[in-house]
């Protein structure tokens, strides 16, 4: 009777063990369908559940990415060489870059050897300057203030914005109402230029 009674126990105690190890792994798969499928996809990318899933993160930068930002190049009134600004346009952000075109060096010396000989000067070759800002500012028409920005005096939080290439512009500015700041290095000389981005339809 001792010997049916264990095996018994033993059969029950092999049941039991069965049915606690099902058990188990029944719970650890119910607990891996309930893992965020966002954090399964950035631990294991390769995994096939995350075949073509973008997480809301990268869904954000690529809208981002799709929005192309609007380029402005504006030729300033001055005279030679040529000034130019280049004007990058995304969302709020505002980059500025100041750059001149001038007759290369090469030009310089070619023509004026061919000027002995030939009457007729060769074209001219151009080369591009970029002077990289160190400050910029922008001035909005509804500014308080009525002279230019100084940009060696410190500024309000709201009027004028500054800062070192890129301005962030606060919700309902124009950057077509105000006035634009650069101030860069050219060479050993700290120079200044402002100017204002004409309307569209000028």
């Amino acid at each position: 009777m001792t010997v049916i009674l264990a095996k018994k126990l033993g059969r029950l105690a092999v049941v039991m063990t069965a049915a606690v190890l099902i058990n188990g792994m029944m719970r650890s798969h119910a607990h891996a369908q309930e893992v965020d499928l966002d954090t399964l996809c950035q631990s294991f990318p390769l995994n096939s559940r995350c075949q073509g899933y973008s997480s809301p993160a990268q869904a954000e930068d690529a809208a981002a990415a799709d929005q192309t930002p609007e380029i402005i190049k504006l030729k300033l009134s001055r005279s030679s060489p040529s000034e130019w600004v280049r004007i990058e346009v995304s969302g709020k952000a505002v980059k500025l870059l100041h750059t001149t075109r001038g007759v290369s060096g090469f030009s310089r010396v070619t023509n004026g050897i061919l000027g002995i000989v030939s009457p007729v000067p060769l074209p001219n070759f151009y080369r591009w300057d970029d002077h990289p800002p160190s400050r910029v500012v922008f001035k909005p028409d509804s500014c308080l203030e009525n002279s230019a920005p100084q940009i060696s005096q410190p500024s309000s939080p709201t009027c004028p914005i500054t800062g070192t290439d890129t301005v962030i512009l606060t919700q309902g500015m124009d950057i077509r109402r105000g006035l634009f700041t650069i101030e860069y290095a050219d060479g050993n000389l700290l120079k200044s230029v402002t100017f204002r981005i004409p309307a569209q339809n000028s």
